[in-house]
């Protein structure tokens, strides 16, 4: 289980090293190679984890 995480931090970086810091538009490459999921977990937050099993919460606002 640890190479396999190890695998998957080593590709994480590697894609990482080839994309531009500055990103001018939606990369939907970048996100399938990055993320695992997305859930929303209340009306103003949700719960991204990322394939190297890291999960981080961030809370959004609506702009009516």
């Amino acid at each position: 289980m640890a190479a396999n995480f190890q695998q998957r931090l080593d590709d994480m970086d590697a894609c990482l090293k080839k994309t531009s810091l500055e990103v001018r538009e939606f990369d939907n490459d970048l996100v399938r190679r990055l993320l695992q999921s997305v859930k929303a977990v209340k009306d103003d937050l949700i719960e991204i984890q990322f394939k190297s099993g890291i999960v981080m919460n961030q809370r959004v606002s609506y702009f009516d």
